[in-house]
């Protein structure tokens, strides 16, 4: 039996006993000194200090310092303190969440009642409403955390809802409720919108947009529905090459360059707004989907015309049939309608120098006495 009890004592000693509470996890961590405070100042340490369990998504330090400026210092002040509780509650699960339990699609339900975070998993990697847990798996008493690059934000109820409380989409909004697509986008989807912000609308250029808004039902509707992709896509779900069905049919080809992915060559300027029923991603031009430029109705010759590549990066090659070469032009515009390039036919292939050209989509003209047509050209970098 003595021989018994110091083997026994030894046991004991090398079970791993987790005595710190969430909150002591996020105290004792260099790199949570504004989540400290922040659950300190809204009076939680005590709630996360209890029985649990709880599974906490704990923003760092950076995280805090990306949100935008005055937005930290209002949340802190003492009067604010019921916002300040509704940030951090929307970061803390009432379960134990260990990542090995995080199956994509899944939703994890918060401490503010009717709201979710939505989980998504890419091989060892996991995200929460788009945003990366860096450090997974932290254990404490009462639970786990789970440290993360971003501060998680309640979503506004629809794609709609964060289209219309955006200084920068005031043009999106007067086209989705002209088109009357307002009703449909705030179904229960779920949607990925790639929203138009208002200097890309203005690119595009005012006469445009007036005759869309003309007609709304009719190509304006076309080139919004090209615009939503059924499903919830994050940025981190968007990979080089991947092509996405829009609303309208046709399909979105998304390309990496660096850090930033583009849509048809349109890059996502703001990535991972989330809403209730989606996401949206913000961009820098408006996308035109082949049915703007339709072929119905084009003179014989549209046959024979082919563009490659297309996306293309430093030169474009058009080729032509031979009836045609006399006196046709090839004109290169952007959706401004601004001419960016324009020459003479010379031969079959046409060969077009565009590396001077940034990113983005372009309308290629081909006018000839026989007739004229339009076609998209993306030009990638």
């Amino acid at each position: 039996m003595r021989t018994f009890l110091p083997l026994l004592f030894a046991l004991l000693l090398a079970i791993p006993v987790t005595a710190q509470t969430v909150v002591d996890v996020i105290v004792a961590s260099d790199v949570h000194n504004t989540l400290e405070a922040a659950v300190i100042a809204a009076e939680l340490d005590d709630d996360l200090s209890g029985e649990g369990p709880f599974t906490v998504f704990a923003p760092t330090d950076a995280a805090f310092a990306m949100l935008p400026d005055g937005v930290l210092d209002y949340l802190l002040m003492e009067e604010n303190q019921d916002s300040l509780i509704s940030v951090l509650s929307y970061h803390v699960v009432p379960a134990s969440g260990p990542s090995t339990a995080l199956t994509d699609g899944m939703r994890l339900p918060t401490l503010i009642a009717g709201d979710s975070l939505f989980i998504r998993t890419r091989g060892d990697s996991v995200t929460v409403n788009g945003v990366l847990v860096t450090t997974a798996d932290i254990m404490a008493s009462n639970g786990i955390v789970h440290v993360i690059d971003a501060v998680l934000l309640q979503p506004a109820a629809t794609v709609v809802d964060i289209v219309v409380a955006s200084e920068n989409h005031t043009t999106l909004e007067a086209a989705v409720v002209a088109a009357g697509l307002a009703g449909a986008l705030s179904g229960d989807g779920p949607f990925t919108l790639f929203a138009p912000n208002d200097a890309a609308f203005a690119a595009v250029g005012e006469d445009m947009i007036n005759a869309l808004l003309a007609d709304p039902t009719g190509d304006l509707a076309t080139i919004l529905q090209y615009h939503v992709v059924p499903g919830r896509f994050y940025s981190t779900d968007l990979m080089d090459g991947m092509m996405l069905t829009t609303l309208q049919g046709e399909m979105l080809e998304v390309t990496i360059s660096g850090d930033t992915a583009l849509v048809d060559g349109v890059a996502i300027s703001v990535p991972d707004i989330m809403a209730d029923n989606g996401v949206v991603h913000s961009i820098d031009g408006v996308l035109l989907p082949d049915a703007i430029t339709s072929t119905q109705g084009e003179p014989a010759f549209a046959e024979e015309v082919s563009i490659a590549p297309n996306p293309a990066t430093n030169l474009l090659i058009v080729q032509l049939p031979m009836n045609i070469l006399s006196d046709a032009t090839l004109t290169l515009r952007d959706l401004s309608g601004r001419t960016v390039l324009s020459q003479r036919a010379t031969g079959e292939w046409e060969s077009l120098q565009i590396s001077d050209l940034p990113t983005g989509t372009y309308l290629l003209e081909i006018r000839a006495s026989a007739g004229t047509i339009q076609r998209k050209v993306l030009v990638q970098r």
